[in-house]
């Protein structure tokens, strides 16, 4: 397993599916969410939050409408706490077609256009105490030449996504502005993995 290294984690509302508690927060301890009966990935699956308290984390997780493909692992941390993670391989062929015929013809055919993959991942972290947290939300880029980049968004716009089973990239979205605003990020993205495969040698 990784070993992942942790900022202080948001805190964000969860229950055990069938568990009401006064906390807002799973525990891990009590009653039927006893995580020795089961692994780490299956309790945080099991999980429903504010967002939506009909749909348990792991359904609406794994029927994202963003996601060709999706995968659950534990990791390691550095600090007093357990975390599973998921992982998103996010469509985004339509999303990166439509975004170039929305641009100028020098600009549609641009390096840092030309991505070969995009992820998004989210850190479930379950503390001492049984309590569910929301970690970090790390996005990656992987460019055609292997260029990759990884970056660390706010947390609950993604969640938000989830849940309402929205696009992450919507092509239908686009506008000439938008496209405009997506073009000058990914070039910005790829400036900064340059400097720190530069740097630091891509690792």
């Amino acid at each position: 397993m990784k070993k992942l290294y942790l900022a202080l984690p948001l805190v964000f509302a969860f229950s055990a599916c069938g568990d009401d508690n006064d906390s807002g927060n799973a525990n891990a301890n009590d009653g039927n969410s006893d995580i020795s009966s089961y692994n780490d990935i299956d309790f945080v699956k099991s999980q429903k939050t504010e967002f939506d308290d009909g749909i348990t984390l792991g359904d609406a997780l794994e029927s994202w409408v963003s996601c060709k493909d999706t995968y659950w692992e534990e990791q390691d941390t550095d600090i007093d706490a357990r975390a599973v993670r998921f992982t998103c391989e996010l469509k985004i062929s339509d999303y990166m077609s439509a975004l170039k015929r929305l641009l100028p013809e020098d600009q549609a055919n641009a390096e840092h256009l030309d991505i070969s993959s995009r992820a998004q991942a989210f850190t479930f972290l379950i503390e001492p105490d049984g309590n569910l947290r929301f970690g970090i939300a790390n996005g990656y880029i992987t460019w055609a030449d292997g260029l990759s980049s990884e970056n660390f968004r706010v947390t609950e716009q993604y969640m938000a996504k989830v849940f309402a089973n929205e696009h992450l990239f919507d092509a239908n979205e686009l506008t000439a502005d938008s496209a405009a605003e997506a073009y000058e990020e990914l070039e910005s993205e790829r400036h900064v993995a340059e400097i720190h495969n530069r740097l630091f040698g891509g690792d």
